[in-house]
This record gives C-alpha cells, structure tokens and sequence, in this order.
C-alpha cells in the first residue's frame, strides 16, 4: 500500500516537473523570440528618376540611390537586400506586413503601414509642371497665384498622375478631384512620372503635379523644355524626405539602426553632392540655404 502510494506520488511530481519545465522552456522561447535582432534589411525601389535611376547616363544617381548605398555602407552589422518592384507592389507588400524598406517617402507620423526615420533632406513644395501652351493659359486666366484647387475645378484639364504616387497635404484634394471625374489618368510601368511629361509635351496630357527635380531630369535627358508653376496650396511649405520601413517590430528595428547612422550618412560627401546635382541648376543655386533653413 506504501509502496503504491510512493509511485503515484512519484508520478504527480514528474507531471508537475514536466509541466515546469515545458512552461520555463517556453518562456525562454519567448523571451529570446522578442529579443531577436534583425540581420538583414530588404530594401525596395522602383525606376522613378531621379529618385532611383536605374538607365544611364544617370543610372544608381539618383538621390534615393546614393541614400540607401550610403546607409547600406554605415550599417555594416547588417546584410542588405535590394529587390526592383513597380511602387504600387512596394505599397502592397508594406501593406501586407512583409518585412520592407523604401529609401524614398515623404516623412510622415507613424501609422498603423509604416514607421519613418527621421527627416533625410528636404524637396521644394510640388507644384504643376506643363507645357509652354498650357503654362501661358493658366497664367492668364490666373495670373501669378495660381491654385490647384481653382484648376481643378475648371474641369478643363487632363491631370495625369503616376500610379500608386502620393502627394502629401495635396493628397485630399487630388483624390477627391480623381474620383469625380474623367480628365485624371493614372500612369503606370517604369519611369512613369517622366513618361508623364512625355505625354504633357506631345499635348496628349495638360498638366501633372510634382517636384521641379522631375522636370530637371526630363529636360537634362530629352533637351526639351517644359514649365514649372508654384502652387498657393503648399507654395511656402517644404517636403521632408525619409525613409520608411513596414510597421512591425522588424520596422521598428530597422528604423532605430537607420537612425542610429542617419546622421553620418546625410553628411557625407556623395551624398550632399548629388542633392546639389538634382536640385541646384543654371536658374536655381540656392538650395542649401533653403534645405538648411527648412531642416532647422
């Protein structure tokens, strides 16, 4: 009887011993789960000139190019991975959780999609690019002040936007012109923002809204010229680059190493050059002045 009693004792303790252990061991899991670092950042562009270039002449010198090749050379605890995808897949997979970088957004709070390094430099605010044709008209039917609200709702324009582009405090009204009416196009394939002012000099589009570094490429890569106008919307406002990574712990971890070297990497010599490249030109030198006095 003593001895029956023994063995079931003997038997309870190794369940409560098994159970012990079986809960420690996956606590341990756990923890060490938690405390994984990331060793490898997937970073993803898309051929939008002269953000990433991927043809020559200009081809890997685009500001977002010499970026992630910068940071890639800082953060030299991680191995790093680049894959081509149009920007709507970017947009998808971030979408989606996959573990992402993209080198090239607009700075941002954090979301619920994305989480954003800290500021990277700076772009002069969006504004129509057109053709000599248009340009003259808008001018004279607006004078100097011209507001993209105001042209919109003319409903006379063909506004044509690359697909999955987004354009910062804009976006409202862009989209809220886009889903009530036929004059706006979205533009997919590679380099479709400069196939857009392909399309705005062959007059088979009026106008698209973007930075004047997209205009600087067309015109450096075709010898044609088309026109800039400022818009009243955003006309005093700077851009702020960044980089943004998918919201998720890995993201997170990615950003706090991005940061960690983020300040090297914007002072280095390639770097300031070619930002000097893209956005300084015969008309317009003074764009340190103006990245300086926006980063302040």
């Amino acid at each position: 009887m003593l001895k029956a009693k023994v063995v079931s004792l003997r038997k309870h303790q190794g369940k409560h011993i098994s159970l012990a252990v079986l809960l420690a061991a996956s606590l341990v899991s756990t923890t060490s789960s938690a405390l994984d670092k990331i060793d490898t950042i997937t970073w993803a562009y898309n051929p939008a000139p002269p953000f990433h270039i991927v043809k020559d002449p200009y081809a890997t010198q685009g500001i977002c190019d010499v970026l992630m090749s910068e940071l890639q050379h800082e953060l030299t605890g991680l191995k790093h991975k680049q894959e081509l995808m149009p920007h709507s897949r970017v947009s998808n997979l971030i979408s989606n959780k996959e573990n992402m970088c993209f080198p090239c957004m607009i700075h941002n709070q954090d979301n619920d999609y994305v989480v954003y390094s800290e500021p990277t430099h700076v772009y002069r605010p969006h504004g129509i690019i057109t053709n000599q044709r248009v340009a003259q008209e808008l001018q004279q039917r607006f004078g100097d002040n011209i507001s993209l609200a105001q042209v919109l709702a003319t409903e006379r324009y063909r506004f044509g936007q690359p697909v999955s582009r987004k354009y910062g405090q804009l976006q409202p009204l862009i989209a809220a012109y886009a889903a009530a009416t036929n004059l706006h196009v979205n533009i997919s394939g590679d380099d479709n923002n400069v196939a857009l002012l392909s399309m705005i000099m062959e007059e088979r589009l009026d106008f698209t809204i973007d930075y004047d570094i997209i205009k600087r490429y067309y015109e450096m890569t075709t010898n044609k010229d088309l026109v800039f106008l400022p818009i009243t919307e955003n006309n005093s406002k700077a851009v702020a680059g960044a980089i943004g990574c998918t919201a998720n712990d890995w993201g997170r971890q990615a950003i706090t190493e991005i940061d960690k070297v983020l300040p090297v990497v914007l002072q280095r010599e390639s770097f300031r050059n070619i930002l000097e490249f893209w956005f300084n030109s015969e008309t317009v030198t003074d764009y340190w002045q103006y990245h300086d006095q926006a980063m302040d």
